[in-house]
């Protein structure tokens, strides 16, 4: 998965950043530690989540079947099956995955054909009746997961998504250390890199504009 996730992100970043830095973005992310530490990790669903995640996105958004064979519909097909896969192994991850895609989608709405929005809705459709009946057999309640409990005080409605409750403080605390703190040698170059990009592309056409939706 690892290394499937390496060829998507290259895809990716190829469509946005072009091929150059699509190839030493893809050698860099061999080396972060942080996909070696979990990767070498058993029964941690760290990187099987981002990587369904980050090949499911490819499929969406680079569409490489649909480019080399005009195929409609197997894009979409294999970008729901690997995104719902990873909503599966983490569904607690749809409080972000979900306003990240319909920010994205705000911008490109009208040129998405309809044939996509339906194998999408079903794709949807289908993750969450697999994760309803999933818990409903495992747990006894479709909203239930292995580590709700009354005893935390969560409320029925948010227990599968927040199980141990919510504290901002916590939760920017958690942010800053994963995602500048642990490895700020990498991170703070990435964001200057990206903030960089931005500016570049400040006199880009629309089309362009409309790529960098992808970044955030």
């Amino acid at each position: 998965l690892v290394i499937a996730a390496a060829f998507a992100l290259f895809s990716l970043w190829k469509k946005i950043f072009g091929e150059t830095v699509a190839f030493w973005a893809t050698v860099l992310y061999f080396f972060h530690p942080a996909v070696w530490y979990y990767a070498s990790r058993s029964f941690f669903p760290n990187v099987p989540f981002v990587s369904c995640l980050v090949i499911g996105a490819s499929f969406l958004i680079v569409r490489p079947i649909f480019e080399k064979w005009q195929t409609k519909y197997l894009d979409d097909i294999l970008g729901c099956l690997f995104i719902g896969t990873a909503l599966l192994m983490r569904p607690n991850e749809i409080i972000w995955i979900v306003p990240v895609a319909l920010f994205v989608l705000g911008f490109s709405y009208r040129s998405i054909p309809l044939h996509r929005w339906l194998v999408w809705g079903v794709g949807a459709i289908l993750t969450i009746g697999i994760f309803l009946s999933v818990n409903r057999f495992l747990y006894t309640d479709s909203l239930g997961t292995y580590i709700s409990s009354q005893s935390l005080g969560v409320s029925d409605w948010t227990k599968f998504i927040l199980p141990f409750g919510f504290d901002p403080a916590v939760a920017l605390r958690t942010a800053y250390w994963y995602g500048i703190g642990l490895w700020w040698w990498m991170s703070l170059p990435a964001i200057f890199g990206v903030a960089m990009w931005l500016v570049r592309q400040k006199k880009a056409k629309w089309q362009t504009k409309k790529q960098n939706m992808y970044i955030a």
